[in-house]
C-alpha cells in the first residue's frame, strides 16, 4: 500500500475488521435524511461501527468487496460522494462546522466551501498533489476551525487572507471572492473540549457539540442523533474536526433535555468528561497492527480520571494522534510500552507493562 494514501468510497482500505471507506459529506454535515441513510448502509454493508475523523469525515468500517460496491452506490446516489473517483480523492476540504449557524461566522465562508468544491470537480492538476493535501475555510466564530491544512482560508473580520496558497494556482479563481465581513473569533483552540452548550454572542440560539467516545459512534446511535437534530435543532448534523457531532441551532431551554437524552445513548455532554482528553485507535478489535484493545482499555483508564492529554495506540504509528501527548501509551505484544511527553514514535521509558501498571505509572 503506498504510503500517504487515503481511503474514499470508491477506494477502500484494508484493516483487520474487513474494509475501511471514508463519507466526505459536502461542507461537513448531515441533514437527519443523509444521516439515517449512512447508518443504513453502514450497518447493512458494514459492521455498524463509525467513526469520526479530525477532518470532520466519517469511516465506514467493516465492509467486504461486494458491499463497499453497493455502499458507494448509495453515498454517489445520495449527493454524499463524487461519482468520479479522481475527485473524490480531491475533495479534501474543512469547514467551520457551525457556518450558517453561528451569526459570527464570516457570511460567505459556504460561498468559498461551494466554490472550492467546484474546483475539485474541475481541476484535474490537484491529482499531482500529495493524497493527504488538504483544504481548510475558518470563518471565525464561537467555534474556530484551529487545525493544520496545507491551504487554508481564515476571516479576519473584514476580509479573508491565504495560507499557502501561493503553492496553489488554481486557487486564484477563488481568490476573487475573498471579500466580505466576518469574524475571526478568538482563535482559541475549541477541541480541547468540545461538549456541551454554548451561546452565540447577541442571539436567543446556541450550539451544542456531543463528544464521540474515542471518535466512534455505531449505525443505531447516529440514526438517533438524526432525531435528535430535528427535534431540538435545524435538522443538520454538522460533523467536526474534534471528533464531535455538534447541533447548530439549539435554545436554552432545550439543552438540558438534549444533553440527557445524548447520555443517553452513550455521548459526551459535559466539558469536563475526561474521554476528551484522550485519544485512542481501535486497537486489536479492528487493526491487524495492533495488540492491544485500546478503546476499551483507554475507557478503562478515563474512569480513573487524572489529568494531561493521554494517547493509547494500538502500535506505533499513533494514528489516532500523531502529535505528542501528555502521555502516550503504546500497544505491544500485548503489552504497554510508556512515554512520557512524546508521541507514539517516540523511544519508551518503560515497556512490557501491564494496564494497570500502566495506569499507574500515568
Amino acid at each position: 500500500m503506498k504510503r500517504g494514501w487515503c481511503p474514499t468510497v470508491h477506494d477502500p482500505m484494508p484493516t483487520g475488521d474487513g474494509l475501511l471507506v471514508r463519507v466526505k459529506p459536502r461542507f461537513g454535515r448531515l441533514t437527519a435524511n443523509e444521516a439515517r441513510l449512512v447508518a443504513r448502509q453502514a450497518a447493512a454493508s458494514g459492521n455498524g461501527i463509525i467513526e469520526l475523523t479530525s477532518r470532520g469525515n466519517l469511516q465506514i468500517r467493516g465492509l467486504n468487496a461486494a458491499s463497499a460496491g453497493v455502499f458507494a452506490d448509495a453515498m454517489v446516489a445520495a449527493g454524499l460522494a463524487s461519482a468520479d473517483p479522481d475527485c473524490e480523492r480531491r475533495r479534501n476540504l474543512t469547514v467551520s462546522p457551525l457556518a450558517g449557524a453561528d451569526p459570527m461566522v464570516a457570511s460567505d465562508t459556504l460561498d468559498l466551501a461551494a466554490a472550492l468544491e467546484a474546483m475539485f470537480a474541475q481541476d484535474d492538476s490537484l491529482d499531482a498533489r500529495p493524497a493527504k493535501f488538504a483544504f481548510a475555510i475558518d470563518g471565525g466564530g464561537i467555534l474556530p476551525l484551529v487545525l493544520r491544512a496545507d491551504v487554508t482560508l481564515r476571516s479576519d473580520g473584514s476580509r479573508h487572507w491565504v495560507n499557502g496558497a501561493e503553492v496553489f494556482g488554481g486557487l486564484q479563481g477563488v481568490m476573487a471572492q475573498l471579500r466580505g465581513a466576518g469574524s475571526a473569533g478568538d482563535r482559541r483552540a475549541a477541541a480541547a473540549a468540545c461538549a456541551g452548550w454554548v451561546g452565540y454572542p447577541g442571539s436567543c440560539d446556541g450550539a451544542f457539540a456531543f463528544g464521540l467516545p474515542f471518535g466512534q459512534t455505531h449505525s443505531a446511535q447516529l440514526a438517533s442523533l438524526a432525531e435528535l437534530a430535528e427535534v431540538f435543532s435545524d435538522g443538520l448534523l454538522r460533523l467536526s474536526p474534534w471528533r464531535a457531532l455538534l447541533f447548530g441551532t439549539v435554545r436554552p431551554a432545550d439543552a438540558a433535555a438534549l444533553a440527557t437524552a445524548g447520555v443517553g445513548l452513550g455521548l459526551i455532554a459535559a466539558p469536563t468528561d475526561r474521554r476528551l482528553q484522550m485519544a485512542a485507535c481501535i486497537g486489536a478489535d479492528g487493526c491487524a497492527s495492533g495488540t492491544v484493545r485500546a478503546r476499551q482499555d483507554a475507557a478503562w483508564l478515563a474512569s480513573l480520571g487524572g489529568d494531561g492529554f493521554l494517547h493509547v495506540s494500538g502500535c506505533a504509528k499513533g494514528c489516532a494522534h500523531p502529535g505528542v501527548a501528555h502521555i502516550t501509551l503504546v500497544g505491544e505484544a500485548g503489552r504497554y510500552n510508556f512515554i512520557r511527553g512524546g508521541s507514539a514514535a517516540d523511544r519508551p521509558e518503560a515497556t512490557g507493562l501491564s494496564l494497570a501498571q500502566a495506569s499507574v505509572a500515568s
